[in-house]
């Protein structure tokens, strides 16, 4: 009787209709969550794509949606400095020796200069947003490591 049980919860498991409830005891007080099948679902997940979305809108407001107030303020400040800086090195080159082709050359490193700023605007709350919630996964359900 107890094998059939026991099958049935296990096939009811594999179609993510059985769910268990486990305390997190780890941040002082006890708050419930739901463990699907090791699908972490919390009111206080972070979402990554939000995180960058953010981020983009305003250097730093996705890591103030993370609450790294630090690395936003720092963000804040350096992002259009950063790009700024490059700019106006790239404005140093000569690039009248090359012509017409040298203005093509001045905007192509303009434009790449902005895109490895945009990769680190991008990147860095997507990764802090990543690790937040492994970091939650991981105290919630320990036996999903």
């Amino acid at each position: 009787m107890q094998r059939g049980i026991a099958a049935k919860n296990h096939g009811l498991q594999l179609f993510g209709l059985l769910h268990r409830r486990q305390v997190n005891k780890s941040l002082g007080s006890e708050i419930m969550t739901n463990v699907d099948l090791g699908n972490l679902k919390m009111k206080n997940y972070k979402s990554p794509i939000k995180a960058v979305f953010l981020n983009i809108a305003l250097p730093g407001l996705g890591l103030v949606y993370l609450n790294k107030w630090g690395l936003a303020f720092l963000f804040f400040i350096l992002s259009p400095l950063r790009l700024i800086a490059g700019i106006a090195i790239i404005g140093l080159i000569p690039f009248s020796i090359l012509g017409n082709f040298g203005t093509l050359v001045h905007i192509a490193l303009i434009y790449a200069w902005w895109l490895v700023i945009m990769y680190e605007i991008c990147k860095t709350p997507y990764d802090l947003a990543d690790e937040y919630n492994r970091k939650k996964t991981s105290r919630v359900n320990p036996a999903s490591e």
